[in-house]
């Protein structure tokens, strides 16, 4: 008897990324099937090594809460898994913290290890996806994943009529309809 294994990713190439729209990329991300954080294992989302980078997306079971990441220097599962640390002083925990800030804006950054736990009990129910890019040159595809996420964050800003709870320091908006790279120097 076969066991059903519930993808919760897509592959896409570097080339093809490249020559879609912003608009295009959030389509195409909406495919992308996902899985429950609490089922999620580390082989789900293992990759050869020129397909372990790009973006990785978890969503609130409601859909009204998103984070949108990218992996450029290390894998995508080391990069998720390096969330789930509940150490205040933890770098790589953005996740939790940008939870915590969206559901307590009124104590916003104000938050204690405690606090921070108590985020992934909550998690668990999150729902997980991502996207890795197959790359052929590696420096340009770091620069098109970090040009994308950014660009992607933006655009997806409740204030855009999205749902990303993670901020960018990006302040200009961004034309959604030319391919992306047109949009990398």
């Amino acid at each position: 008897m076969g066991v059903c294994v519930i993808m919760c990713y897509k592959v896409i190439s570097q080339s093809v990324l490249a020559n879609m729209t912003l608009k295009q990329i959030e389509q195409f991300i909406k495919t992308i099937p996902h899985k429950l954080l609490r089922d999620l294992c580390y082989y789900d989302i293992y990759r050869p090594e020129n397909s372990c980078i790009g973006f990785y997306f978890f969503e609130s079971p409601l859909g009204d809460k998103l984070y949108i990441g990218k992996s450029c220097s290390r894998s995508i599962t080391d990069r998720v898994g390096a969330h789930f640390d509940c150490r205040k002083g933890a770098f790589l925990n953005s996740l939790p913290r940008a939870v915590f800030n969206a559901n307590y804006p009124h104590k916003k950054d104000t938050y204690i290890s405690q606090d921070l736990h108590d985020v992934f009990i909550v998690l668990r129910e999150w729902n997980f996806s991502a996207l890795f890019v197959e790359w052929t040159d590696e420096d340009y595809v770091k620069q098109l994943i970090s040009k994308i996420e950014g660009m992607l964050i933006f655009d997806l800003q409740p204030q855009n009529g999205g749902n990303c709870i993670n901020g960018t320091n990006r302040i200009h908006s961004i034309n959604v309809n030319i391919p992306v790279k047109n949009l990398i120097p």
